[in-house]
């Protein structure tokens, strides 16, 4: 017999399959823009760490308080901040040649799809 779901376990469950999810598909992004450097991979995993559980959080809060998912404008608003974050955390330490905003609107690009194609999958 499956055990009952909790608000508070799906919640974390979102958040784990959303981190894995994104460095899953931004680490072999990263490495196909050039940031094949330990330390290039290593910074975009950390990096992932702060923004992407923070941005999680936050939408799931709309959820507890709304009872709904959250609007679209809100989810964009999110990512863009998110881009702008990790374009300024990544312009002093990476090694790749791409412009640090341009890399972090490509990674988050590829990751948003995935997880909208996680969504309509599962």
């Amino acid at each position: 017999m499956p055990r009952p779901v909790t608000l508070a376990g799906a919640l974390l469950e979102s958040l784990l399959v959303s981190l894995l999810l994104t460095e899953a598909l931004e680490l072999p992004t990263a490495a196909l823009l050039g940031a094949r450097k330990k330390r290039d991979l290593t910074l975009v995993l950390l990096v992932n760490l702060i923004t992407n559980p923070l941005l999680g959080i936050a939408l799931d809060g709309v959820f507890l308080f709304t009872w709904s998912p959250p609007p679209a404008p809100l989810i964009a608003a999110g990512e863009v901040l998110v881009v702008g974050a990790e374009a300024l955390l990544f312009r002093k330490r990476l090694s790749a040649r791409l412009h640090p905003l341009l890399f972090s609107l490509i990674l988050n690009a590829v990751s948003f799809s995935g997880g909208l194609i996680y969504e309509a999958l599962f």
